[in-house]
Parts: structure tokens; sequence; C-alpha cells
């Protein structure tokens, strides 16, 4: 099996949600691609991703493969870094084998034991929630940065006309007005420090969904993958 090295570990970062959260994470070669559907370890975060079969150079053996599992996902990542362009993957009963040019990685696989379905499933689409709008993730990174001074990681979204305004309100009120015409008025929802996390997990124009105390949904595709998330919402005091 062979893949871009970098189009497999975009892949990698995104689906093990943070560095941490995860013990492991497992993936399941299909005939349509690599599926993966994973969670943190409180359930607050949820992410379901495909890296579709066409973006490999060579995916003829997927089904030596079956479900794979990798202890400590953010590790093999870094490791990754100094490997040259072009990914050659191999397995075998017990490792896991990457290998570019002259230099090898392998890996024992997770207990196939471990390996879970996780019964939630994400909605296809964001338009499933009125409010649904793309962002860059530059700008909601922007503000979770110029709100770090704030002793409580919190983030209170409201939508007025053609507005979406994120809120910190803690020993630091903080509040940051983004654009967004025609964005649906009267939505209010409060995420906590997880909003944040499953954010890194992203880069560039993404699409959210929030609706009031539900879930916000992430979505982002692109040529060689489609990926979902959702992070819980905090309950807000009444």
């Amino acid at each position: 099996m062979k893949i871009d090295k970098d189009t497999f570990q975009t892949y990698l970062n995104t689906i093990s949600i943070s560095p941490g959260s995860l013990m492991a994470v497992f993936l399941k070669f299909e005939e349509d691609g690599v599926h993966t559907t994973s969670t943190d370890l409180a359930n607050i975060m949820f992410v379901d991703g495909i890296l579709h079969a066409t973006a490999f150079e060579d995916y003829s053996d997927y089904a030596t493969f079956g479900i794979v599992g990798i202890v400590n996902p953010e590790r093999l990542s870094k490791a990754l870094n100094s490997f040259g362009q072009s990914l050659e993957i191999t397995t075998n009963d017990i490792e896991l084998t990457f290998k570019s040019g002259r230099k090898e990685i392998t890996l024992v696989k997770a207990n196939k034991e471990l390996y879970q379905e996780i019964p939630l499933k994400l909605p296809s689409k964001a338009e499933c929630y009125e409010c649904n709008f793309e962002i860059d993730k530059a700008e909601l990174k922007d503000y979770v940065s110029f709100s770090s001074v704030a002793e409580e990681k919190s983030y209170l979204f409201e939508t007025s006309k053609d507005t979406l305004t994120i809120k910190t309100e803690s020993d630091y009120k903080i509040k940051q007005e983004i654009e967004k015409p025609g964005i649906k008025e009267g939505v209010t929802a409060l995420f906590g420090e997880p909003f944040s996390t499953i954010l890194t997990a992203f880069d560039g124009e993404i699409t959210i969904a929030i609706e009031d105390d539900k879930p916000m949904l992430f979505y982002k595709d692109t040529d060689n993958m489609s990926i979902k998330a959702a992070v819980a919402p905090r309950i807000r005091e009444t």
C-alpha cells in the first residue's frame, strides 16, 4: 500500500482528536477507503472520517489490513515528520510497518479486541441545523488565543443579524464579533474547552452547524478525505 506521507499524516492527526485524548485509534480498511470513528475518554468529542481509496497510489491490498489499531497515534505522526513524501505501509498479524526510502518504523498493533463500533452517527450534511455557515479555522483560532487570558475556558456562541458573536464570561469578559452575512439569528449555545481542542484537528475553511444547546457539528471535505466531528455543549445555568 502506498500513499503520500502528508496526506496520511493529515488524516491521522485529524481523527486522533488531540494528543493524549486517545490510547489508540482504529483504522478500518474497506473498499472505498479507510474509515475511522473515535471519541475522547469523556465522550465529549466525536470524529467520523474516511480517507478515500483514491487518495492512495496503491490500495490494491486493502483487504489484508482489515481493522488496524495504532497505539498513541500522535507518536507515530511525530515520527513520520522525518520521512520522505512516498510512504509504503505493510502489515502482518502482529505489526504495522511504515517505510520511506531507507527509513522504516515498525510498531505492534493495538489489540483488536479493544475495537468497538461507536453507535453515534453524525448527520451527513451541515444543513441538518438551520444555522450553518463556512468559516476559516483561523478566525476561530484567533478568538481562542485572544480569550486564553480568561481563567475559565468557556465559549458562548450567539447569532444576530449577519453576525456571529463569541463570548467568554469569566474573571475577564471577552467578546469578538465575526461578520457572517445571512446567518440564522437567535441561536445561543455554550461550549467548554473541548471546543478549542477539537478545533486543532482542522485547517482552512470548515463548515460549522450550531443550534441551541445541541452538539456543535464540524464538516471538512477535500479530494482525499471527508471528516465530520461533533463536540457536546456545556449545560447553561438558568
